[in-house]
C-alpha cells in the first residue's frame, strides 16, 4: 500500500525554524500537532495513519535536531460526517505506542453546532488540553 502523507505544513515549518536558525540559535523543545479528521477520508489514508505519524515523529526529530523530541497529538473527533473513516484514526491513535509520543484525549472540549469544529472558548480549552499533555511527556522525560 502507498502510504499518503501531507507533509507541506511540516516542510513549511521545518524552513521557518531554518531560518529564524540563520539569525539566532533556537532549540525545539517538544512539538503538539493537531490530528485532524482528514487522514479519515479515505480507508488508505486511515490505514497509513500510524506509518505517517511515525514518520512525523521520525523526521520532526531529525530536522530539529533533538533525537528526544516528545510529541503529542490530540486524539481526533470521531464523527465521521464527510470523513468516513475517522473512526479508524481514533482507534489507531488509541493503540498507538512511541517513545515520546502521546494522543491527548480533547473530547470534553467544547464544540460548536456542528460537533466537530470548537467554539472559540472550545479553541482556548483545546490549547490547555494539549500543553497539558506536553508538560505531562517533559516532566516524564526528565
Amino acid at each position: 500500500m502507498k502510504a499518503v502523507f501531507d507533509d507541506k505544513g511540516c516542510r513549511r515549518t521545518v524552513n521557518v525554524v531554518k531560518n529564524a536558525r540563520e539569525t539566532r540559535p533556537i532549540r525545539i523543545k517538544e512539538m503538539v500537532v493537531q490530528a485532524g479528521a482528514r487522514d479519515g477520508s479515505t480507508e488508505e489514508r486511515a490505514n497509513a495513519f500510524e506509518k505517517n505519524m511515525i514518520s512525523l515523529i521520525e523526521s520532526a526529530r531529525r530536522d530539529f535536531g533533538n533525537p528526544c523530541l516528545p510529541l503529542v497529538i490530540n486524539l481526533a473527533i470521531d464523527k465521521p460526517g464527510k470523513w468516513p473513516f475517522v473512526m479508524h484514526i481514533c482507534k489507531g491513535q488509541s493503540k498507538m505506542e512511541y517513545p515520546g509520543f502521546n494522543v491527548v484525549d480533547c473530547d470534553t472540549v467544547s464544540k460548536a453546532f456542528d460537533g466537530i469544529h470548537y467554539t472559540a472558548e472550545g479553541e482556548l480549552e483545546f490549547g490547555r488540553c494539549l500543553a497539558k499533555g506536553i508538560i505531562e511527556k517533559l516532566v516524564a522525560a526528565r
